[in-house]
């Protein structure tokens, strides 16, 4: 679950650095999928490498 309260770009960061297997990604990928800024966040982090 996404927090409310934290800037979605450093959830994103933190979610990736602690676990990436392909389980999580795909979880993020699936909340994603409902979240506009989600989706903003993944390809803010996409276009900063």
């Amino acid at each position: 679950m996404i927090p409310k309260d934290q800037d979605l770009k450093l959830w994103l960061e933190t979610e990736l650095l602690e676990n990436r297997s392909k389980q999580n990604v795909l979880r993020i990928a699936h909340l994603a999928q409902y979240d506009p800024k989600l989706i903003d966040a993944v390809f803010e982090c996409i276009a900063e490498g």
